[in-house]
């Protein structure tokens, strides 16, 4: 098959994950992804992120950085002013710079992990999730787009990228990969083999049960996964 998008275009918003991404271009998926998505703006469909910031996650994150992956299921699906939540990070909320119930159990339950709840030097009030980033630690979507109130509309659609990059790119690095929630859990078959791989629950689901997200010992796991690969720990969350 061959492809009728700009490669180039796409070139620049993958940055050094472009030459292991592109086969699944010039296959021809991306653009039945890409036909969806027109094709739902065109009936007047609201879709989040920005066409802009579809992408985004991979030009934070270096490859030859990489650490964690963090897979969730799709981006924020609400809109304020009429402009959407999501930034293209999963969790992230730099765009609106108000944290979301999601974001907020996340960080809680990490809190909870690792200092009992006393902490008082981390912050968790955090929106921007480019320390994250900077560590090396992707916040990726199993779907980087949704329809606006809309949860779970583009995951089909999404479905062949994903596969794509967690078997042919993200597996061969052996980094360490966190499944938040069923939809996102669903992949995980594709790297038991090659990635130490964790299951939680979507820290949404605290929200509905009113209590603080459970997280099972896993950021401690990860941490001496990557210390043991003589790499510094990560910092789950932000110093104040």
């Amino acid at each position: 098959m061959s492809t009728k998008l700009d490669l180039k275009k796409f070139s620049e918003l993958f940055g050094n994950w472009w030459y292991r991404i592109e086969p699944f271009f010039l296959s021809g998926e991306m653009d039945k992804v890409y036909d969806f998505l027109k094709s739902e703006s065109k009936k007047g469909k609201r879709l989040a992120p920005s066409s802009s910031n579809t992408f985004r996650v991979f030009k934070e994150v270096d490859y030859n950085d990489l650490q964690v992956v963090v897979l969730l299921m799709d981006p924020y699906f609400t809109f304020v002013n009429n402009e959407p939540i999501a930034s293209g990070v999963g969790l992230d909320c730099s765009l609106r710079g108000k944290l979301q119930p999601s974001l907020r159990n996340f960080y809680q339950g990490i809190e909870e992990e690792l200092y009992s709840g006393l902490t008082l030097e981390r912050d968790l009030t955090q929106p921007d999730l480019k320390f994250y980033s900077d560590q090396g630690i992707m916040m990726l979507n199993a779907a980087l787009t949704v329809e606006k109130d809309k949860a779970g509309s583009h995951i089909a659609i999404w479905n062949m990228f994903t596969t794509f990059l967690l078997k042919e790119v993200i597996a061969p690095t052996g980094v360490p990969i966190l499944f938040l929630g069923k939809e996102a859990q669903s992949y995980r078959p594709l790297v038991e083999k090659t990635n130490y791989c964790y299951s939680l629950n979507h820290p949404s689901s605290a929200s509905y049960n009113r209590d603080v997200w459970k997280t099972e010992g896993v950021f401690k796991k990860i941490n001496k996964h990557i210390w043991e690969s003589n790499k510094e720990i990560i910092h789950w969350l932000y110093l104040d």
